[in-house]
């Protein structure tokens, strides 16, 4: 397994009395798969990356990298193993898009960050992965939001991480570049066996498109393939059913009128 959580718990320590948020998390995140975070706003999904990436402790619980604890592997380790993109703004949007996109090889690049043939064949393939080519000189204050999403995206891509972590990867997208980026994930961690988990607001494409599905509640996490949350009627009560009716037979939300 490339990732293994056991009886994690999230929030935040410091607050007068702690923050608890969902309920306890246990997944294990196989190679070659893409995973799902769903859940509804204020339940963790952001702040469970941040945790999974060791940059929000945890409550309580353990994560493990190949059996080994996450504590246990330095900084530097870690940008060899994972990646994230968050929905921040990047510090300086005055880098051009293929200067954006390289930063994703200094955790391989040399003492004064030189890129090697391997790099920059590695950048020119995210660029063309992401349909970026036709933008890789453009300065990144001029693209549009969409755009500029797609290009974190790949600086996370071009750091060849065996995990990746993306937040709300499809915000600011239309509906054909949603389904684009996700279907791109998930041939791209089928094709490298990466393990590639986002969060998202978009359940009905999850459950379409992904392999594994966590659901976070406050009382319980849920994980498995979306076949198996739905069978098991874990969609049923992740809305209040006054608005919002899951359909376990079509495997869509419905709209009460």
């Amino acid at each position: 397994m490339a990732l293994e959580v056991r009886n994690l718990r999230i929030g935040f320590a410091e607050s007068n009395p702690p923050i608890s948020l969902s309920g306890p998390v246990d997944l294990k995140l196989p190679p070659g798969t893409l995973t799902a975070i769903v859940g509804v706003n204020g339940v963790g999904k952001t702040t469970l990356l941040r945790t999974l990436c060791g940059l929000h402790p945890p409550l309580s619980g353990d994560i493990f990298w190949k059996g080994l604890s996450l504590d246990a592997i330095p900084g530097s380790r870690r940008a060899s193993l994972l990646s994230i993109v968050l929905t921040e703004p990047p510090a300086s949007r005055n880098l051009t898009v293929a200067e954006m996109v390289g930063l994703g090889r200094h955790p391989y690049t040399n003492w004064a960050g030189r890129f090697s043939e391997e790099d920059r064949r590695q950048v020119a393939e995210v660029l063309r992965r992401m349909d970026l080519e036709t933008l890789a000189h453009r300065a990144c204050h001029t693209l549009s939001d969409g755009q500029l999403q797609r290009a974190l995206i790949a600086r996370a891509l071009a750091q060849d991480t065996p995990l990746m972590l993306l937040d709300e990867p499809t915000t600011h997208l239309d509906l054909y570049h949603k389904v684009k980026i996700l279907k791109t994930l998930g041939q791209i961690a089928r094709d490298t066996s990466k393990a590639v988990v986002f969060t998202t607001h978009e359940i009905g494409l999850a459950l379409q498109l992904c392999d594994l599905m966590l659901i976070l509640k406050e009382e319980q996490a849920r994980f498995g393939a979306p076949c198996e949350l739905i069978e098991a009627g874990d969609f049923n009560t992740l809305f209040p059913e006054d608005a919002i009716r899951f359909d376990s037979k079509t495997g869509t939300f419905r709209v009460r009128k």
